[in-house]
């Protein structure tokens, strides 16, 4: 525990508690934002809150390379990233194709 009494006192407990606050408010609040809002808003309102994220852990101190957003791993991420997304939207579309499957993949608000 004295090894934590630097953390303690420099500071940096409240700042990473007021951080941790903002973030959970953040979410919070984006979750009340898709109950009230029309579903038009849902993917605008998740860059919103995404960009906001990325704001305050730049505030916070986060460098872009912290974030893994640094010019040196954007094109890495971006390909796995897109890969990963290609899997997905192909077992979408196999399970959309399949009769079995189908049903699954489609909502039905009324019930």
């Amino acid at each position: 525990m004295a090894a934590m009494g630097w953390f303690v006192r420099s500071g940096l407990r409240s700042r990473a508690a007021g951080t941790v606050g903002c973030v959970v408010a953040l979410l919070a609040a984006r979750n009340l934002a898709e109950v009230v809002l029309p579903d038009a808003a849902y993917v605008p309102t998740n860059v919103a809150v995404a960009t906001m994220l990325l704001a305050l852990a730049q505030r916070s101190g986060c460098s872009w390379d912290d974030l893994g957003l640094d010019r040196r791993h954007v094109r890495r991420g971006l390909s796995v990233g897109s890969a990963v997304a290609s899997v997905a939207i192909t077992g979408m579309l196999v399970g959309a194709a399949l009769a079995t499957t189908r049903g699954s993949l489609t909502t039905n608000e009324s019930q």
